[in-house]
């Protein structure tokens, strides 16, 4: 009961708030519309026919792996058809249109024909919208560690209503997971360079630091950010030092 009451119920009140505008953007937005997100699934598709990612997903064949072993994982109980990456373009799609134009936004023709495939499609968001609560989530925490009063909360806020955060976790993309993992990641090593780089910090440190590498590649940023946490943490002691690049390596290294 305590995880309802203050403080956490204002925190628990935007999180719920974020996942409803979401899902329900979610199951509004039609499938494959979001940028890129056809090869997005095309990689969760490859992942759960267990084929090489190249036949599917295009240019995104060269991403890490995590988030679609995810979404595959929750696609599977669904069972949709294969599917080839096939979609009729919409000829009057109003590419370079003005935003006032009222119709033509869709990139392409949505028929019946792809009934079966849309649960799929919908279940894969789902993985986004989990690894955006996460970033809700490692945002407010990283804000209780460094912000007074109600920061936290506001910091929060600002990332889970960003118009254009809720269209990233409402479609397939490993975006989301990337700013999960890195915002988690980021809250640990604040606690590792604020409160002392001992092994049990470095330990969730390099764990959310490797998560976050095996989600996308941009989170190499976070290296400087976590050798600047462990200097300012720093001890005589070297095995943090090991544990945190060491575990990190180990889980998104490869």
């Amino acid at each position: 009961m305590r995880l309802i009451q203050e403080p956490y119920a204002p925190f628990l009140l935007l999180l719920g708030l974020f996942a409803l505008v979401t899902a329900a953007y979610s199951l509004t937005l039609p499938i494959m519309e979001g940028p890129d997100e056809p090869e997005h699934y095309g990689y969760v598709e490859a992942v759960r026919r267990s084929q090489d990612p190249a036949s599917l997903a295009g240019h995104e064949r060269a991403q890490p792996p995590l988030y679609y072993l995810v979404a595959a994982v929750l696609v599977a109980p669904f069972n949709p058809p294969p599917w080839d990456g096939a979609l009729v373009l919409n000829p009057w799609w109003a590419f370079n249109a003005p935003p006032t134009v009222p119709d033509n936004k869709n990139h392409f023709l949505h028929t019946p024909a792809e009934a079966d495939l849309v649960p799929g499609v919908r279940a894969a968001r789902l993985a986004s919208l989990g690894f955006g609560m996460m970033a809700v989530l490692g945002t407010w925490l990283a804000g209780r560690e460094m912000l007074p009063g109600h920061g936290a909360l506001l910091a929060a806020t600002l990332v889970a209503f960003t118009p254009q955060f809720i269209q990233t976790c409402a479609q397939v993309s490993n975006d989301s997971a990337a700013a999960g993992l890195s915002a988690l990641a980021l809250w640990r090593l604040l606690i590792l360079g604020r409160r002392g780089a001992t092994r049990q910090n470095a330990l969730w440190a390099g764990l959310m630091l490797g998560l976050a590498l095996l989600a996308k590649s941009s989170a190499l940023t976070l290296i400087p950010v976590a050798l600047l946490a462990a200097w300012q943490g720093r001890r005589s002691d070297r095995s943090p030092w090991l544990i945190l690049f060491g575990l990190a390596g180990l889980v998104g290294g490869w």
